[in-house]
């Protein structure tokens, strides 16, 4: 790529947060929505799975130079994808076109907004708000989990199917036994709960997210990688500040580290903690707030979103493609920035 274009894609990166031009040997991306009760025209579809239907918007991101779904007899491994609490794929157009650059196809699931649904999170006004709060926000980390599950057997089961549409054929093209699964923020924990209620997920990784439900207190035990930002863990001070939110968001990011450590500890696992990012870093730079958006401009900041997606291709080559790749287990780290704080290989490849 000449200066001229790599200067072109630089601002379309910085500015909109999409990729410039590709190559000309690069796939591009392609997207086609996939309605999960239409797969199958032949096949009744079931209440449960209209029901999730209702809640979701499921897409397919695959390589196509021409636009077109792969052909069947090569066939793609798989990585779902799950946005934030209330938040969209569409804002990690970065992380998905990184892997489908490399041969993933990426199926992203959304839930559609009910702004009351989403409007409160973790409640940290009291003890008591919040302990409820924690227990309504575990409930939908397993509801979460359960829906992609029913999209991955929906999609298992549409593979069979005698349909010769387009949908059908990315369908058959994809490798459902090489399947990972990839969440940003809530979006991790419910990557993780996912991977911990169904094996056929061969590896999970959190972006960024304080783990939920029973992923949690258990660990996953298939391959597993957290890629924290830079926030730094609480003090004895602020784990007994005077201000109740500050003294409850502490004690969260305490409890959830040690949990997470044990957890890997227990079943293997990778953490890493990305020097100078933080939470909004792994989000497309347009859909960052204007503080972030400026911040992104600074010096260094633009290896950020390259680190992450080394790090995401890395994992899911080695443990879902079956690839040979060396980053995941390198350490120090190549990369300056990381600090490589926990690397076990998963305990069923020890």
């Amino acid at each position: 790529m000449s200066s001229g274009s790599r200067l072109v894609a630089g601002v379309l990166v910085t500015a909109f947060g999409v990729a410039g031009p590709a190559p000309a040997d690069t796939p591009v991306v392609a997207v086609m929505t996939l309605p999960l009760t239409e797969l199958c025209p032949d096949v009744p579809v079931s209440q449960g799975l209209k029901d999730v239907a209702q809640r979701l918007v499921v897409k397919a991101w695959y390589p196509s130079k021409a636009q077109e779904p792969p052909q069947v007899g090569s066939p793609y491994p798989v990585v779902l994808f799950n946005a934030a609490w209330g938040g969209s794929s569409d804002s990690h157009f970065g992380q998905i076109h990184e892997l489908v650059t490399y041969g993933f196809v990426v199926i992203s699931i959304d839930h559609r907004l009910d702004l009351n649904e989403y409007d409160q999170f973790l409640d940290f006004s009291s003890q008591e708000a919040f302990d409820r709060t924690k227990i309504l926000v575990d409930g939908k980390a397993r509801q979460f989990a359960s829906d992609n599950i029913v999209v991955f057997s929906a999609l298992t089961a549409a593979a069979r199917c005698a349909a010769s549409d387009e949908k059908a054929t990315l369908i058959r093209s994809l490798d459902f036994n090489r399947t990972g699964i990839l969440g940003y923020s809530f979006g991790g924990a419910v990557a993780a709960q996912t991977a911990w209620q169904d094996p056929r997920f061969k590896a999970a990784l959190n972006l960024d997210g304080w783990l939920f439900a029973d992923a949690s207190t258990l660990g996953v035990v298939q391959p597993f990688l957290e890629i924290s930002d830079d926030t730094p863990m609480p003090t004895p001070a602020d784990l007994d500040s005077p201000n109740m939110r500050e003294r409850l968001v502490a004690r969260l990011n305490d409890a959830d580290y040690r949990q997470l450590r044990a957890n890997m500890i227990r079943h293997g696992g990778y953490y890493l903690v990305i020097s100078g990012s933080n939470h909004e870093s792994f989000v497309d730079v347009s859909k960052r707030s204007v503080a972030q958006q400026l911040a992104a401009l600074l010096p260094g900041s633009g290896r950020i979103p390259e680190i992450v997606n080394a790090y995401i291709l890395s994992f899911f080559e080695r443990y879902v493609a079956g690839s040979q790749t060396s980053l995941i287990d390198q350490m120090p780290s190549p990369y300056k920035e990381v600090r490589l704080e926990f690397a076990q290989p998963p305990a069923s490849s020890r």
